[in-house]
């Protein structure tokens, strides 16, 4: 019976994931160059535009290399990475607001971030003596230092975005593509409802990559995570309900599963958590298994 609901489930996921029109646009021929140098933000969002006046469509990344700071999508848009495709986070650009999404939507219905191609957070790390304004990690601290131990930890440097910051969408679906070196969260998903995720790869730096979840749904419904390899310091997944920043509603995570993931961490590979909301989880987990903890887990050099 358990199975059956399973996969009944699962099915009323996919069929409610909508056609999104066949129309492509392709960002080359919005000023797009392929090459890393050059800012593609502007080519990118040209092509997006073009595709929500015409009602939605596929908006391509050819192979190249495409560096932006943000890239938004609307209703009944596919972002199509190809192979060979690389999408670069310019966290230095002047115009980043910190914690933000790189790919980013609000309130979107049907948008799908989908194909070979990758994504590269190029989040920026240092090794330095530890601080913190916890007492009693101070004291050890302290202690440690008197008997000749050096305390060190990972610290960030520079700016910080989700890759994707998707918030009360519906009918999702990321699908194959490899993410690098977020620089927190990979993928924070909020107030969402009828969400896929399969085929993902997500690579942190299992040592130096603070704060970098691989999949957080907060108060998402409806959720499908599957067939993902996840390699990260912080969280693999993690299923809460939390507010917005700076607001008052949460929403409960009801219907998700977790099943056929490979999950390496240096925190926890999947938890269910209750933040600030104290609103409910409900999900299940099947056929997923841990990484080991080794060099091969972490990005290759």
């Amino acid at each position: 019976m358990k199975t059956l609901l399973s996969l009944f489930f699962v099915l009323n996921i996919f069929s409610s994931l909508a056609t999104v029109p066949a129309t492509v646009y392709n960002v080359r021929d919005y000023g797009a160059t392929g090459r890393k140098q050059d800012d593609a933000t502007a080519a990118i969002a040209k092509a997006v535009q073009a595709a929500r006046t015409a009602g939605g469509g596929t908006v391509q990344v050819p192979p190249g290399d495409y560096t932006a700071y943000r890239i938004v999508l609307y209703d009944n848009i596919t972002l199509q990475l190809d192979a060979g495709s690389v999408l670069y986070v310019d966290l230095d650009h002047p115009a980043v607001v910190e914690d933000d999404g790189f790919i980013f939507a609000d309130n979107a219905k049907n948008v799908a971030i989908r194909g070979r191609g990758k994504i590269d957070g190029q989040a920026k790390y240092k090794w330095a003596d530890y601080t913190g304004d916890d007492v009693e990690i101070e004291k050890e601290v302290a202690l440690a230092k008197k008997a000749g131990v050096e305390i060190k930890r990972s610290y960030r440097v520079g700016k910080s975005l989700f890759m994707f910051l998707l918030k009360e969408c519906s009918d999702v679906l990321i699908e194959d593509i490899t993410c690098e070196n977020s620089s927190i969260w990979c993928m924070r998903i909020w107030g969402s409802n009828r969400v896929t995720i399969r085929g993902v790869t997500i690579l942190s730096d299992l040592k130096m990559g603070v704060n970098s979840d691989g999949i957080d749904l907060v108060g998402t419904s409806n959720a499908h995570i599957t067939g993902c390899t996840i390699s990260t310091a912080d969280d693999a997944i993690c299923l809460k309900s939390d507010v917005w920043p700076g607001g008052t509603k949460a929403y409960p995570v009801e219907n998700v599963l977790v099943d056929n993931c490979i999950l390496t961490s240096s925190s926890t590979a999947l938890i269910s958590a209750i933040a600030s909301s104290g609103s409910r989880t409900k999900a299940s987990a099947s056929t997923c298994r841990t990484g080991p903890l080794s060099a091969t887990s972490s990005i290759p050099t």
